[in-house]
């Protein structure tokens, strides 16, 4: 059962025919005094309260009084708890809770220059300009850069961030977050973290012969802005010898296609026809 807060005893004097209160006798620049100051605990209360019985039971430790801050520790200082068969009394214990801060679950390039990140909870709102100044990013191991936008979705555990460099054709990106503006409904702080991605390569899917001297490679997307050398590619008929194409070329109506020219006839041809690529 949770019970309203008794700030009267708090506040009010500490006995008749005196004007002094509990606060008069302690240091106003106390370590206490200042956090209380600066934080609102009140906070707490509409976010745990629907975890209470609202009339049955003992009352709870108001949320106010405790903080999920930094741990709770927990002491039984043993004699009251004992076992219902022989009566053997638990021994004195303390145990330490940690919060369970918000984390950050996942990485993934969603657009050519976006970058999603996922957290295990819903965050608190934070301004944009907070959020702009707390990511950053690089390619391939280059210099540190700052996104140039950086949005919530429609249920906080989600961020989405825009950066100035195409992710389309880099081997790996990272992008860090030094801590600040992230925090849960409760107040948890997330804390800082790198994270890397590795965009996933357009995979070769077929290989057919299309015409008497040419070799259709299918890829699984576009291939965009690339300059091909034919000495990546390499072809042999049956158990013949190695030889580099005459040509090879991007094409296909969405630009998903390598088309390989060869200097011999495909046609009648028995046997097999090998294509290797060895990359760039």
């Amino acid at each position: 059962m949770l019970e309203p807060l008794d700030r009267c005893r708090r506040d009010s004097t500490l006995f008749q025919f005196t004007s002094k209160r509990l606060r008069d006798f302690i240091d106003p620049n106390h370590l206490l005094i200042q956090i209380g100051e600066q934080m609102d605990f009140a906070k707490l209360v509409a976010p745990l309260k629907k975890r209470h019985c609202l009339g049955f039971g003992r009352p709870a430790v108001h949320p106010e009084v405790i903080k999920a801050s930094d741990t709770l520790t927990v002491a039984c200082c043993g004699g009251l708890l004992v076992d219902e068969n022989e009566g053997l009394a638990v021994t004195g214990f303390s145990s330490i809770i940690y919060p369970d801060y918000p984390d950050h679950v996942s990485t993934a390039i969603t657009a050519d220059k976006q970058i999603t990140l996922t957290f295990d909870e819903a965050l608190a709102s934070a301004t944009a300009s907070s959020l702009l100044n707390a990511f950053v990013y690089r390619i391939d191991g280059g210099d540190w850069k700052k996104v140039t936008g950086a949005i919530f979705n429609e249920g906080r555990d989600q961020i989405t961030l825009t950066i100035g460099d195409s992710l389309s054709a880099c081997d790996w990106a990272q992008v860090a977050y030094g801590g600040g503006p992230l925090e849960d409904l409760h107040g948890l702080k997330v804390t800082g973290f790198t994270t890397n991605i590795y965009p996933d390569p357009p995979e070769h899917v077929s290989t057919a012969i299309s015409g008497d001297k040419t070799i259709t490679l299918t890829f699984s997307e576009t291939l965009k802005g690339v300059s091909l050398w034919r000495g990546n590619f390499g072809y042999r008929i049956n158990a013949g010898d190695w030889k580099m194409p005459v040509s090879a070329t991007v094409g296909g109506d969405e630009d998903n296609q390598v088309i390989v020219t060869v200097s011999e006839s495909l046609s009648g041809i028995s046997g097999t026809v090998y294509v290797a690529y060895h990359g760039a």
